[in-house]
């Protein structure tokens, strides 16, 4: 039986963005948005994780005009945006995760660190990698690894001590 606990769910966003980086099409680089993105010499990866997929109504509105008239208010939520919620999430289960002190959450921290270090080199060395949103990736990463450790030795300590009779 294949122990899941192990597994690093940091490492799904990561491998997303990956599929984003090598498998998506690029937008149309005609929209001013891309222009504006490339014109800063940024790569159009940035692009593809701004492109919006959702529009969703607010009740808010904006004064727009000097008449008064007032425009509806829409939250735009990108790729980018669903990818980072995302992450938040799988973050919490990786924090909820390493309270355990069993040997899966040794390897899992082994392996945490390892989507860590993917993650920086990836983000150091690749153009397309050096967005805020991979480096976001990459910091809730090294905040898992981190988070990880010391919540594992808090509790070992805390295990010796009732052990110990201290």
């Amino acid at each position: 039986m294949v122990n899941t606990r192990s597994f690093p769910l940091l490492l799904l966003p990561i491998l997303i963005y990956n599929v984003l980086v090598f498998v998506s099409p690029i937008p149309s680089m005609d929209s001013d948005e891309c222009s504006n993105f490339l014109q800063h010499n940024v790569h159009e990866m940035t692009c593809r994780l701004e492109y919006t997929v959702l529009h969703i109504p607010m009740r808010s509105t904006s004064l727009a005009n000097p008449d008064g008239d007032t425009e509806p208010v829409h939250w735009l939520i990108s790729i980018g945006d669903i990818l980072m919620v995302m992450s938040l999430m799988l973050l919490f289960v990786e924090l909820l995760k390493s309270t355990d002190s069993e040997v899966s959450s040794l390897f899992n921290h082994g392996f945490s660190f390892m989507v860590f270090l993917l993650g920086l080199v990836q983000f150091l060395l690749y153009p397309p990698y050096a967005t805020t949103v991979f480096f976001m990736l990459t910091l809730m990463a090294m905040l898992d690894v981190l988070a990880g450790f010391m919540v594992t030795l808090s509790a070992a300590r805390r295990e010796v001590n009732l052990v110990g009779g201290r």
